[in-house]
């Protein structure tokens, strides 16, 4: 990136941390690890807003999707 200019790979870490840890968030019974691991989607977010506008809004209706599909399952 340094020497390119291309912000396609810091974008591609970012939002592979989010979906990490948005998955994290979701499967973490203990209530002060969903938390943490809710704050590290919402950093990883925001880095890649920072990183390359709004790309990461294409990950946000799959995950509300898959949020609703998984509280569903668990009950």
């Amino acid at each position: 990136m340094a020497f390119t200019g291309d912000h396609d790979v810091p974008l591609i870490l970012f939002s592979t941390g989010f979906i990490f840890y948005y998955y994290s968030f979701l499967v973490e019974p203990e209530k002060y690890k969903y938390e943490k691991y809710l704050l590290y989607a919402i950093i990883f977010a925001t880095l890649s807003i920072l990183t390359k506008g709004w790309m990461i809004v294409f990950f946000l209706p799959s995950s509300f999707v898959f949020f609703f599909s998984y509280i569903k399952s668990i009950n």
